[in-house]
């Protein structure tokens, strides 16, 4: 239940709502659960963690193959995801206020725990719960290892001054790195598909 639990926390899926119930006897259990309109149910069962478990490996097998396709066609076939490193780039502040990101970009802010809000709808803000200048950029690089491993994503783009973690994002395939975020914007809008 916990790989299904993060699974759905790292790439902001709903998770899964149990439905119990037990014979009148009270000894056995079924659990079954309804996940984006398929339903799943664990048979009989001693316990209701034992049901749950069962479902929650099936929804994760399901999810797990098919999250990469469905990222794609949700975001176009040339989707774009851009990664900022919010505690780095004060330039990025005005990019992720910006009300008309296109809409085959996905973006992703990553901060520490004592930066203001990013309130958009657009735009997904990670504040990592350490102080640790480092901590964000760690966490960068996990996302973008769990991105790459699912080919969730066309394309991605880091934007940070840190050097050292652009360089070991941009030495994978499809990674590449913003120094501009104004012009990268203007390129992407007029080179979205409609």
């Amino acid at each position: 239940m916990e790989t299904l639990h993060n699974f759905c926390q790292r790439y902001f899926l709903p998770k899964p709502v149990y439905i119990t119930s037990r014979n009148q006897a009270g000894n056995i259990c079924r659990v079954k659960s309804i996940y984006k309109d398929v339903e799943y149910n664990s048979g009989e069962c001693a316990n209701y963690k034992i049901g749950k478990n069962i479902i929650a490996e099936q929804i994760y097998n399901d999810i797990k193959e098919s999250t990469s396709r469905s990222l794609t066609d949700f975001f176009g076939t040339e989707s774009v995801c851009i990664l900022i490193d919010g505690d780095q780039r004060v330039d990025c502040w005005r990019f992720v206020c910006k009300s008309d990101i296109p809409d085959n970009i996905i973006v992703f802010v990553y901060t520490g725990p004592t930066s203001f809000s990013v309130d958009s709808n657009d735009v997904h803000h990670i504040r990592v719960p350490s102080t640790s200048k480092d901590a964000a950029d760690a966490r960068i690089l996990m996302d973008l290892g769990g991105f790459l491993a699912i080919n969730a994503y066309h394309t991605y783009y880091i934007v940070s001054s840190d050097h050292i973690l652009v360089q070991a994002a941009i030495d994978s395939p499809n990674v590449n790195s913003i120094i501009n975020l104004k012009e990268f914007l203007r390129t992407a809008e007029q080179t979205s598909p409609s």
